[in-house]
């Protein structure tokens, strides 16, 4: 499974920043590698997400 595929680019987007049309086109749902391609990017995307608002959320107490 590609991570540079525009499959799995487009869940990545859909999971990071938010679902839209072009990262939820059903051109991405047309076989199963695809769809298991987006889906693997979404789920990378949100834990990515998370990862990112826990940061923010330890660091935004800090005084410099």
């Amino acid at each position: 499974m590609s991570e540079n595929s525009e499959a799995y680019l487009a869940g990545y987007n859909c999971g990071y920043i938010n679902p839209d049309t072009k990262n939820c086109h059903y051109k991405y749902f047309g076989t199963k590698l695809l769809m298991e391609q987006w889906t693997k990017g979404k789920a990378d995307g949100e834990k990515d997400k998370s990862k990112i608002e826990k940061i923010k959320e330890s660091t935004s107490n800090l005084s410099i």
